[in-house]
């Protein structure tokens, strides 16, 4: 991770988990290292080993949008944060009690 943001960010959020219990599988980081295939690809992992949910600073506004879907008809709850992605605001976006889900991505 290069950006400031999403390094501070990132480390607030890990320390906010294992102080509410998650850590090892129920809990991971993932670098999309600014590379859109490499987030959706990221977003389908998580969603194939059965997270509850997913936080996401989006690499692409619009490039992860059908992972998204994808998630969500999934039954993965996803939370985006600093950005909207693509031109439909349908999702389903938690926005409060970010760590009631477990398996978060």
């Amino acid at each position: 991770m290069t950006n400031e943001f999403v390094k501070a960010l990132s480390s607030s959020v890990q320390k906010e988990a294992e102080e509410l219990g998650y850590t090892g599988d129920s809990f991971k980081i993932y670098d999309g290292k600014n590379e859109v295939e490499t987030q959706v690809s990221q977003i389908e992992q998580a969603v194939t080993l059965g997270v509850d949910g997913i936080i996401i600073e989006p690499v692409s506004t619009d490039g992860i949008v059908k992972a998204v879907k994808d998630a969500e008809k999934a039954g993965v709850k996803v939370v985006i944060l600093n950005q909207r992605i693509g031109q439909n605001k349908s999702f389903s976006l938690e926005e409060s009690d970010l760590f009631s889900p477990i398996n978060m991505m």
